[in-house]
């Protein structure tokens, strides 16, 4: 059962809407109830069907029958409330998930988002270090390195930033591939070309929307936007509808001087979720007033 959850989260990154709707399929027949439906719902939102995955993920826990379940329910419901932008609610989710469940890890991560959108970082720190000891994913250890680097603390963001490589080469060393995570650090906090060599990989395993945005903002990072152009606007086309692509779409639109469309997308990413990066979603602020208000309206397509 195990098994299927993780395909299930892996498929819909890939684009293979036929593979996961029969990893899908085989879940529900092995596991029906709250289980699946919890897959299912991220299936929906995978493919941009948000009213769908929330009422999925409410019935999956209002139908928990174990605080397991219900903590994945939960816990889900907290990451589409984070997308949409609604930190005190994610929130919410996110600490009840904790409740039935302490030491669900991406529900303690979730936690220690939300918290640093609302401005509460020391709150913030704590929670992305209870993460960290539910589960050592080096992607928890980027993103609190990432808070400490929005708070001027470089010398701590250096060392969870190192925490991150050794934890991703422990789990490599198990077998478990770590190359969207080290892409993400390499590109924004280390060896950009380094990202590239990796994402290369990992797009070549997974050529699909989430994997295809990674490339493309690294090979940014390397000074290659033109090239990063058409594969963040394929992430931002058929990916999920959520703030950080549009935002490196925003940002390579900008290093290539095409103004206009840099505002758009800095805009979207910012209506999406306003506090999507501690660090990222404050320089989203600062190239918009540096380009000039935007018409307001709704968001780009």
């Amino acid at each position: 059962m195990g098994a299927y959850r993780v395909l299930l989260e892996a498929y819909p990154g890939t684009g293979d809407a036929e593979g996961a709707d029969r990893a899908l399929e085989r879940l529900r027949k092995v596991r029906p109830g709250p289980v699946a439906e919890v897959a299912a719902a991220w299936v929906h939102r995978e493919r941009g069907w948000r009213e769908d995955a929330e009422a999925t993920v409410y019935d999956a826990a209002a139908g928990a029958a174990t605080p397991a379940e219900r903590a994945a329910a939960l816990s889900r419901a907290g990451d589409l409330a984070w997308e949409r932008g609604e930190a005190e609610t994610a929130l919410a989710r996110y600490e009840g998930a904790l409740r039935a469940e302490p030491e669900h890890d991406g529900a303690a991560a979730g936690r220690a988002r939300a918290l640093a959108g609302l401005g509460r970082s020391e709150e913030a720190l704590t929670a992305w270090a209870r993460a960290r000891a539910a589960a050592p994913r080096p992607g928890y250890a980027v993103e609190s390195g990432e808070l400490l680097l929005a708070l001027g603390r470089s010398a701590e963001a250096a060392d969870h930033f190192a925490l991150a490589r050794h934890q991703a080469a422990a789990l490599a060393r198990d077998g478990v591939r770590q190359e969207p995570a080290l892409g993400r650090l390499e590109a924004d906090h280390g060896d950009p070309a380094e990202a590239v060599r990796l994402l290369t990989e990992e797009h070549r395993r997974h050529p699909g929307p989430a994997a295809s945005g990674a490339l493309g903002w690294a090979l940014h990072k390397a000074g290659r936007s033109a090239e990063a152009l058409p594969r963040l606007r394929a992430a931002v086309k058929d990916g999920p509808n959520t703030a950080r692509p549009a935002y490196h779409l925003g940002m390579v639109h900008l290093a290539l001087g095409e103004r206009d469309a840099a505002r758009r997308q800095l805009t979207r990413a910012l209506r999406l979720a306003p506090e999507f990066s501690p660090l990222h979603a404050e320089r989203a602020r600062r190239e918009l007033a540096t380009l000039g208000e935007p018409a307001w309206g709704p968001p780009p397509a």
